[in-house]
């Protein structure tokens, strides 16, 4: 069970939507796929620190609320509606020991299938001609 305290900032609550679902390079990725695993990772870590230039545009939080939605993370939407002073939309309960370990599984088939699309990429850039074994 999920027991944390409410989030200190937008960041913080932001930061935990990107934990659920999946970290910094799968949600990075997701959201800047045109970058590499490692640079879209950078870039989002860098966009959820207050203390960077670099900031998330209104659509990408718009999809990473929504995201976080889908996975049952409620935390930065809570977070708006608390401090803008909206009602709160529900409060804040557990995490279900069954979603989050759906959500756990979903993101593993996530990195096992960019693993497998970056060695496939790599095996083909050696030359090894990989239809020839099928």
């Amino acid at each position: 069970m999920d027991r944390r305290a409410a989030p200190e900032s937008f960041y913080e609550a932001l930061k935990r939507l990107v934990e659920v679902m999946g970290g910094a390079k799968v949600v990075g990725h997701r959201l800047r796929p045109e970058r590499s695993v490692a640079d879209a990772r950078v870039w989002l870590l860098n966009c959820l620190n207050d203390d960077r230039q670099e900031k998330l545009d209104p659509e990408q939080v718009l999809l990473l609320l929504r995201w976080g939605h889908e996975a049952g993370c409620h935390d930065a939407m809570h977070y708006v509606c608390s401090t803008s002073g909206y009602a709160d939309p529900a409060p804040l309960t557990p995490v279900d020991e069954l979603a989050d370990l759906s959500r756990k599984a979903m993101a593993a088939a996530q990195r096992s299938e960019q693993a497998n699309r970056e060695l496939f990429a790599r095996m083909t850039a050696a030359g090894l001609n990989l239809e020839a074994h099928a």
